[in-house]
C-alpha cells in the first residue's frame, strides 16, 4: 500500500467536532481556521488518546500532511496535536494499535428488535441492538439474506482494543457467527 506524503503543514483553530468512519469509530476532527473548516483524519485506534488531549470548543494547534494512496483522492492526515502553540504535542505516528486483550467471552444475542446499519451502497455493515454495535463482515450471503424483519441469533464477542471510541458510546462486537431465519453463517465466509 503505497502512500505519497506531501510537506508537513501547521494550522490552528477551534475544534468544531470529531468525525467518524462508516462503522461509527471516531477517526477525524474538524477545526475552524481563518481559512475555513479543515478536516483531519487519524487512525481510529488513536481516538481515545486524541480525545483525551483535546476537546470540542478548544483552540488547537495541529501538524498535518496531505497524503494520497494510488488512485485515491488526497486527504489531510493529522500528525500531531496540542492545546498551546508551543506546548507539548501528542504525535499520532507514535501511537501504535494496542494489542487486544485475550477475549474468550462470546455472547449469544437474540434481539427482539434491531436496526440494520447500512453503508452508502445500502449494504448492511452492522447490526445495532440496544447499546450493542455488531460489525458484519463483507459476506454476500449475509448481506443478501438479512432483512429488518429477520429472526436473528448472533454469536459475537466484545471488542477489547480500548484505543477506539464508538461515536455513540456503544459497545462494539465482532461477529463470530449468525443465524438468519434459522440459516447459519460463519463470520469469515
Amino acid at each position: 500500500m503505497n502512500t505519497t506524503e506531501k510537506t508537513l503543514t501547521q494550522a490552528n483553530g477551534v475544534l468544531k467536532a470529531f468525525k467518524s468512519n462508516k462503522h461509527g469509530d471516531v477517526d477525524g476532527l474538524v477545526i475552524t481556521t481563518d481559512n475555513g473548516p479543515l478536516t483531519l483524519h487519524f487512525p481510529p485506534h488513536t481516538a481515545k488518546s486524541v480525545m483525551a488531549q483535546v476537546a470540542a470548543g478548544e483552540t488547537v494547534y495541529v501538524d498535518y500532511a496531505e497524503e494520497a494512496k494510488p488512485d485515491k483522492k488526497p486527504k489531510a492526515v493529522l500528525k500531531a496535536v496540542r492545546k498551546e502553540q508551543h506546548g507539548e504535542s501528542m504525535f499520532i505516528g507514535d501511537k501504535k494499535p494496542e494489542k487486544p486483550a485475550k477475549n474468550d467471552t462470546t455472547e449469544t444475542i437474540t434481539p427482539d428488535q434491531f436496526t440494520l446499519v447500512l453503508d452508502k451502497k445500502e449494504k448492511p455493515i452492522a447490526i445495532r441492538v440496544a447499546d450493542k454495535y455488531i460489525h458484519l463482515p463483507k459476506n454476500k450471503q449475509i448481506s443478501d439474506t438479512i432483512r429488518p424483519d429477520s429472526t436473528l441469533v448472533i454469536e459475537a464477542e466484545p471488542r477489547t482494543d480500548s484505543g477506539f471510541v464508538q461515536e455513540h458510546g456503544l459497545t462494539v462486537y465482532h461477529l463470530k457467527s449468525i443465524s438468519i431465519n434459522g440459516e447459519s453463517f460463519p463470520a469469515n465466509d
